[in-house]
């Protein structure tokens, strides 16, 4: 990761990305919308069994880069039309533009960057997206 090094400050302005910005929306979608309060026993006990193969959490679902990016423009043009503006006046990034999203999300004050670099929740710890 040490192209994010690089241009720090154009990382950290969204106007860089997308020229005439004056606003980032930071939204974030956590891994187990659903899990009940015994998930986190269910996948130790599931660790315990060394026949038994154990995806990733994070892994399990469709790609979230597809689900965020089809969201976020699915809200780009319902900001669009209701502020009367182009699509093109909004860009969705997920996590693959030259842009610190955790920094951003952390200015936002949805979280705290940990030291595993990336966002951590009171509510979803490191398990958002």
């Amino acid at each position: 990761m040490a192209y994010m090094a690089r241009s720090p400050d154009q990382r950290a302005d969204p106007n860089h990305l997308l020229h005439g910005a004056q606003t980032a929306l930071v939204v974030g979608l956590p891994y187990l919308p659903q899990a009940g309060p015994q998930w986190r026993a269910e996948e130790e006990h599931a660790l315990e069994d060394p026949a038994r193969a154990v995806v990733s959490v994070y892994a399990r679902g469709r790609d979230y880069h597809k689900v965020l990016r089809g969201r976020l423009r699915q809200l780009a043009e319902f900001m669009a039309k209701a502020w009367q503006r182009p699509v093109t006046d909004f860009r969705a990034c997920v996590d693959s533009a030259p842009l610190m999203e955790v920094a951003l999300a952390a200015k936002a004050q949805r979280g705290w960057q940990g030291k595993n670099t990336l966002l951590l929740t009171r509510a979803q710890g490191s398990m958002i997206f």
